[in-house]
């Protein structure tokens, strides 16, 4: 008997149907056009390894906008490695509260 995973909006909790339209977030270190290393958050249409998932376009804006927020606050610094990233995302942002700002 196989297991059956139930995912959750990073945003605001809501689980994931067979309907639902939703997308997920990653975070990754890439090489810039000027040839310096960079990181950025990324979206996918929709894939279960990724870091973060979100069910709709108002829970993905959120999610882009305390990601910009934590990153102009000087939280992150650019020789973090994306999980490290992650780590510091969720300390200091409590997502499901954050979705009533928008």
């Amino acid at each position: 008997m196989s297991a059956v995973t139930n995912y959750h909006c990073d945003v605001c909790g809501h689980q994931r149907g067979e309907a639902n339209h939703w997308a997920s977030f990653g975070f990754d270190r890439r090489t810039l056009e000027n040839g310096e290393e960079g990181r950025g958050l990324t979206i996918y249409a929709w894939d279960p390894a990724a870091s973060l998932h979100v069910c709709g376009p108002r829970c993905a804006v959120t999610l882009i906008a305390r990601y910009y927020q934590l990153l102009l606050e000087g939280q992150f610094n650019d020789t973090q490695l994306p999980e490290e990233v992650l780590r510091v995302f969720r300390k200091y942002q409590d997502l499901r509260e954050a979705s009533h700002v928008l």
